[in-house]
C-alpha cells in the first residue's frame, strides 16, 4: 500500500462542493459576484448620504484597497458562502482597516452590552430604538453607515465609486505545514522571500509558528502551481511501501 508521508491541508478554488445556494449567481469577476450577492436592503438617509459623499470624493478608493485585499478576498467570500452568512460580512475588513493589518485605533467599537444600554435608555425616554436614533460613541455610530454606504456603491458604481475587476479564483493557497515551522526555512526552501511570507501572513508576530499551532501559511501560488512546484514535491509528498 502507498501512503503520503505527511498530511497537509490546501484551501483553494477547487473546493466548490460546500458552496451555499448563493453560488448560482457566480460571476467570473469577484467584485461583480460580491455585488450580485449583497442582500441587505438599503434606504438612504442623512448619515448614509454623508458617507457616500465621502467615498465618492475618492473614487479610486476601492481600486487601491482591492489590491491589498487580493490575496485574501476570494477565501473570505468562500468561507462566507460555505457558512451561509450574509455577503456584507466580506466588506467588514474594508470598514475596519482598509486591509491594513497593522492599523490600530485609539477608540473602541461598542459591544452588544453598550448597544443594549443605548436601546434601554431610548425606551426609558420614549424615543425610537432604531439604530439611527441611538446615542453611541462616534466611531460606533459611523460604523454601520460606512458598511452600508460601501455596499450601496458596490452595487451602484455609477454613482461615483470605481469598482475594479478581480479574478474570481484563489490567487493564494493555504498550506498546513503540519508542524512548527520557521519562516526563514520555508523562505529558503520555497524561494519565496521571507518578507513576502510575513506580508501575506501578518498574524504571525514572530519568525516561527507557535508550538501548539496553527501551522498554516498563505502562499502566493494557486493550488495547481503549488502542487507542481519543486518545493512541494520535495517537502510534502513522497511514497513508501507498508510491510504486511
Amino acid at each position: 500500500a502507498k501512503h503520503k508521508k505527511q498530511k497537509i491541508t490546501l484551501t483553494a478554488s477547487a473546493k466548490q462542493a460546500t458552496r451555499s445556494p448563493q453560488a448560482h449567481t457566480r460571476n467570473e469577476d469577484l467584485w461583480q459576484h460580491i455585488a450580485n450577492n449583497l442582500t441587505i436592503n438599503i434606504y438612504l438617509n442623512k448619515a448614509l448620504n454623508k458617507r457616500i459623499l465621502w467615498y465618492t470624493k475618492q473614487p479610486k478608493y476601492l481600486q487601491i484597497v482591492s489590491a491589498r485585499a487580493a490575496p485574501y478576498l476570494y477565501h473570505i467570500v468562500s468561507k462566507i458562502e460555505q457558512r451561509k452568512l450574509p455577503m456584507e460580512l466580506a466588506l467588514l475588513p474594508f470598514v475596519e482597516s482598509d486591509f491594513r493589518p497593522t492599523v490600530s485605533s485609539s477608540e473602541h467599537n461598542s459591544g452588544e452590552g453598550r448597544v443594549k444600554r443605548a436601546i434601554a435608555e431610548n425606551k426609558k425616554r420614549g424615543k425610537s430604538t432604531d439604530y439611527w436614533s441611538l446615542k453611541l460613541p462616534k466611531e460606533t455610530s459611523e460604523y454601520v453607515p460606512k458598511l452600508m454606504a460601501l455596499s450601496y456603491l458596490i452595487q451602484n458604481p455609477q454613482h461615483g465609486l470605481y469598482r475594479p475587476k478581480l479574478a474570481n479564483k484563489a490567487l493564494t493557497t493555504e498550506l498546513n505545514v503540519g508542524q512548527q515551522f520557521d519562516f526563514s526555512v520555508i523562505a529558503n526552501l520555497s524561494g519565496i522571500g521571507r518578507s513576502q511570507l510575513h506580508k501575506l501572513n501578518p498574524g504571525y508576530l514572530k519568525n516561527q509558528s507557535s508550538p501548539n499551532g496553527p501551522h498554516t501559511l498563505l502562499l502566493p501560488l494557486q493550488q495547481q502551481s503549488l502542487l507542481s512546484s519543486q518545493f512541494f514535491k520535495n517537502n510534502f509528498t513522497g511514497e513508501y511501501t507498508v510491510k504486511k
